[in-house]
């Protein structure tokens, strides 16, 4: 009986350095692709184009926000305290997933609105609208839990590279902020997890 607690232990130690390591890698992939892609960024849309695309962004990021309202915090919360119950665990997920609905879902009808009233940059409001539709789409909170990083880190950087590589190859003129704006990477990393 020993060994086995032994054994467990030893394991337990490899996945949490396993784990940690994934993360530390992500977290560098997600600092070192906007040193890319900023500079040329820059150069592509002025800094009028830029200011306008960020400004448009940051506006998103607050529905965004609303969006997920921390629920998948607490399902995570509530999932960890559940590993061995995989009933329990699947009706907090569901009843996770149920609210995360209903706040998107609200979030998103008041962006469009909010984007529809605008003047200039409507345009750009409604593309990133698809960033609030990934936040129901979004279960790497649930990944994260049932501790499958390796899973979770792996699809979000050939998602970051391929939106890299994107920029670069459609991303060509002063006139294409619509396309750098597009929250299709978001969205599609998201369902496709």
């Amino acid at each position: 009986m020993r060994n086995i607690f032994v054994c467990n232990n030893i394991m337990q130690r490899k996945s949490v350095k396993r784990n940690y390591i994934y993360n530390v890698a992500y977290q560098c992939l997600l600092l070192v692709v906007p040193m890319i892609a900023a500079p040329y960024l820059s150069r592509v849309f002025g800094p009028d184009g830029m200011g306008t695309a960020r400004y448009v962004e940051s506006i998103a990021a607050y529905f965004t926000l609303f969006a997920a309202m921390g629920i998948n915090a607490y399902g995570q919360r509530e999932i960890s305290y559940l590993q061995d119950e995989a009933g329990k665990r699947s009706v907090v997920f569901w009843n996770t997933k149920v609210l995360v609905f209903i706040s998107s879902t609200a979030a998103i009808l008041l962006y469009i609105a909010f984007a529809l009233l605008q003047r200039e940059n409507s345009g750009l409001y409604l593309l990133l609208s698809l960033n609030l539709a990934a936040v129901f789409f979004d279960v790497t909170w649930f990944v994260q839990v049932i501790e499958k990083f390796g899973k979770t880190v792996t699809h979000n950087a050939v998602v970051k590279v391929l939106q890299l590589v994107y920029i670069f190859l459609f991303v060509r003129t002063g006139d294409d902020p619509p396309l750098y704006v597009l929250g299709l990477f978001t969205a599609l990393g998201n369902l496709s997890l």
